[in-house]
């Protein structure tokens, strides 16, 4: 049961950060980010749409500090 509770709030954090990050970028922006991920979510194996989530030659990183991500 800790398990749970401790996704259910993680869950919730994600949701309100996607909340804001959409809340801040053009509408058809977001709109066109939510159709490339729903049609390669739903491509068959092997893929054959560009994987949205994918950036070239970038990387991403993140500090974990007491809990919080920075």
């Amino acid at each position: 049961m800790r398990k749970y509770r401790r996704a259910l709030a993680d869950r919730n954090v994600q949701k309100e950060g996607h909340a804001g990050l959409t809340a801040a970028l053009d509408r058809g922006t977001v709109k066109r980010w939510d159709e490339m991920c729903v049609a390669w979510e739903q491509d068959g194996f092997p893929k054959q749409k560009q994987n949205p989530y994918h950036t070239e030659g970038s990387s991403m990183s993140f500090y974990l500090v007491l809990g919080e991500v920075y």
